[in-house]
């Protein structure tokens, strides 16, 4: 019910819209102002592209810089762990008894 009403709203609309737009007169082609609107938009698109292109490098650059900084953090400390010095149990004197 609620398929066949949606279409029975929409096709009629469709159609008189179809109508209305098949009266109207055709265009005659672009006029010198929209040559340059044209130039405009493409301008607009050109720098937009290169914006996009500029952002995503300098996004890039940014996270390997900070992958190359967290591995050289890694690094250190992996230095500082393997150079701290290591507890060991005293050997234990074989026929000594401790007293307590």
């Amino acid at each position: 019910m609620l398929t066949k009403r949606t279409l029975l709203l929409i096709v009629p609309g469709l159609l008189a819209s179809y109508a209305a737009a098949a009266q109207t007169p055709a265009a005659t082609g672009p006029t010198p102002g929209s040559l340059l609107s044209l130039a405009a938009w493409g301008l607009a698109a050109v720098v937009l592209i290169f914006g996009m292109m500029t952002a995503t490098s300098l996004a890039s650059a940014a996270a390997a810089a900070a992958q190359q900084q967290a591995g050289q953090q890694e690094a250190e400390q992996a230095d500082v762990l393997a150079a701290a010095p290591t507890a060991t149990p005293a050997p234990a004197v074989a026929g000594q008894r401790i007293a307590a």
